[in-house]
């Protein structure tokens, strides 16, 4: 286990978990893993989950279950509380703070370290709700703004270290944006965004900006949360109202339909939510992460449950 406590931002590098490859050669083979769900030889994947109440941020194998303990630590020091956390190609950790700043950590065989710290009025990061970063380390991070500030998405480039400015701002009223607490990505670089005040689902062009109109409106949501795209553009979402997890699968490049409502009396207050390469759902919920089956519906109990070193409550989780 790697337990790596808040320091100074280094400039280093950054690290592979697989033995370095060309960079050309690894968007391919991702590209090709990426065109079946099912796929079984595709790239190891891992779970990454934030626990806000201990400040920690664990990794997992995704066999990982019971009282499993996780390959990697990072330990987040007071006042800092990780809320969300994403991951880009090369295995750098981006983590939201919910007191108003985003950490990225990088290193070898998930010996993690330090490498970029974004905070201060620049950064426009108050009250961070959710983060995911693209393929190439450029990230979007949510905000609930607060005073003077908006609710808003916020885009960096890769690299960013410090009280920089974001590059983009989405916010304003044809956004649709009011409250949001999910943020992903598609293969195309389309920015999904759940917003649950609204109980809608927003989906923007990859090079949105301002005050830019959604190019697909999803409805019917309960109070939505967090939320992940997979490899076939399939959405699902935390639902904390009625505490469920929605299903939505593509039927066209911009239109879905909701396939399916999970429930189960295990899952108490889901936040997190993320599928693996074989269309398996993890759920982070009250008292650990529950994992669905590809085809779940209706009430059903979780194929599997990793409850971790107790208290593990997660919030934001990913897998990558």
């Amino acid at each position: 286990m790697s337990v790596i406590r808040n320091g100074k931002a280094s400039t280093r590098a950054r690290w592979f978990h697989a033995p370095p490859i060309a960079a050309g050669l690894l968007l391919t083979i991702a590209t090709i893993a990426a065109c079946s769900h099912g796929a079984q030889n595709g790239p190891r994947q891992y779970l990454y989950a934030t626990i806000p109440e201990t400040g920690l941020v664990v990794v997992y194998p995704l066999s990982a279950a019971g009282a499993e303990q996780p390959l990697a630590t990072i330990k987040e020091n007071p006042p800092d509380k990780p809320i969300d956390v994403s991951v880009d190609m090369a295995g750098e950790v981006f983590v939201a703070n919910e007191n108003g700043n985003v950490r990225a950590y990088a290193g070898p065989n998930f010996h993690y370290e330090l490498i970029h710290v974004l905070e201060g009025p620049h950064t426009q990061i108050n009250h961070p709700t959710a983060i995911v970063a693209n393929l190439d380390g450029t990230f979007y991070i949510a905000d609930t703004g607060g005073g003077e500030d908006k609710p808003r998405v916020e885009w960096f480039p890769a690299g960013q270290n410090g009280n920089v400015f974001p590059n983009r701002v989405i916010t304003g009223p044809h956004t649709g944006i009011t409250a949001p607490r999910g943020l992903a990505l598609d293969g195309s670089g389309r920015l999904f965004v759940a917003d649950q005040d609204t109980n809608k689902i927003l989906v923007f062009r990859p090079d949105a900006a301002g005050d830019a109109t959604p190019v697909v409106t999803l409805n019917g949501l309960r109070s939505p949360g967090h939320l992940f795209v997979d490899q076939l553009l399939n959405i699902y979402v935390s639902n904390k109202q009625d505490n469920s997890i929605a299903v939505f699968i593509t039927t066209g490049p911009q239109s879905w339909r909701r396939s399916s409502t999970i429930k189960s009396a295990e899952m108490r207050e889901p936040a997190g939510v993320a599928a693996d390469q074989t269309g398996r759902i993890a759920v982070a919920a009250t008292g650990g992460i529950l994992f669905f089956g590809p085809d779940s519906n209706g009430q059903v109990e979780p194929a599997s449950d990793l409850r971790g070193r107790s208290p593990m409550n997660p919030a934001g989780i990913f897998i990558r």
